[in-house]
């Protein structure tokens, strides 16, 4: 396909569209957040529900960020690898980044909830996906 032609500049911005901007919008939305002193989540009737809660928020960033990385060099390792780097990265530093908002810490049980989400996402998608590949 010839790159100087509209169409593909076009598809290129529906692919940035639909699989890069959702990527970006939850990870700010994370960040935001994570901003607050205090956040009130649903009663779930059981001590650690919070982990449960960080599974499921990065969860999701890992399945945007595969997704994402699917359409542009999913097929390639190294791709997977630093798709999975970047979600464990950006768990590392939103912990870290709640040790400096007030009323909010830094606690490694929730990066490993936040790691235990973007791993099981990644096997199921590395499972659902190297059939395709």
């Amino acid at each position: 396909m010839n790159r100087g032609c509209p169409y593909f500049k076009v598809s290129i911005m529906r692919f940035r569209l639909l699989y890069d901007l959702p990527l970006l919008l939850y990870a700010v939305c994370i960040f935001v957040l994570s901003s607050f002193s205090y956040l009130s989540t649903p009663d779930l009737g059981f001590d650690a529900q919070d982990k449960l809660f960080h599974l499921f928020e990065y969860g999701i960033l890992a399945f945007l960020t595969f997704r994402s990385f699917a359409v542009h060099l999913w097929t390639s390792r190294a791709s997977r690898i630093i798709s999975l780097s970047i979600c464990l990265i950006y768990a590392a530093t939103d912990e870290l980044h709640q040790a400096l908002v007030p009323g909010r810490f830094c606690d490694i049980w929730d990066f490993l909830a936040d790691g235990t989400g973007i791993v099981v996402v990644y096997l199921f998608y590395w499972q659902f996906h190297k059939k395709t590949l």
